[in-house]
């Protein structure tokens, strides 16, 4: 589990996402951009979530993602991690939904912060729908 070779808060829930859930997460409208409106519904969040799914890229390369949503004061802190054989990637983060929109850290280059609001996207989708 990709979970485990990160450091993770200690009461995270943690669920490896199955087809049938990414069927479900790719069937919920609204794009990636607009879910902010709907973070009210899945707030508060009474502790981090942590979704993982390995997937298989247009090339071929078999990854596995995962998606981190911790609770904040104003919303969710959410952040991005990806692993391909032989390789561990941590996305810079975590970035700030709030109710409002999504806020990009000072920094963070545009490309890094529109994977970042993809996986947004899919924690409120997974979230709204109970995952």
């Amino acid at each position: 589990m990709l979970a485990d070779a990160l450091d993770l808060p200690p009461d995270t829930v943690r669920r490896v996402l199955t087809a049938e859930d990414l069927a479900r997460i790719d069937s919920y409208a609204g794009g990636a951009r607009d879910l902010h409106e709907l973070l009210a519904a899945v707030l508060p969040l009474d502790r981090p979530r942590w979704y993982e799914a390995t997937v298989t890229a247009q090339r071929g390369t078999v990854m596995t993602l995962g998606y981190l949503a911790v609770p904040a004061d104003d919303g969710l802190d959410v952040s991005l991690a990806m692993a391909a054989p032989g390789q561990l990637v941590r996305w810079p983060g975590p970035a700030r939904v709030t109710v409002s929109g999504m806020h990009q850290p000072d920094g963070m280059p545009d490309e890094m912060f529109r994977e970042l609001q993809a996986a947004a996207g899919i924690i409120l989708r997974a979230l709204l729908l109970g995952l």
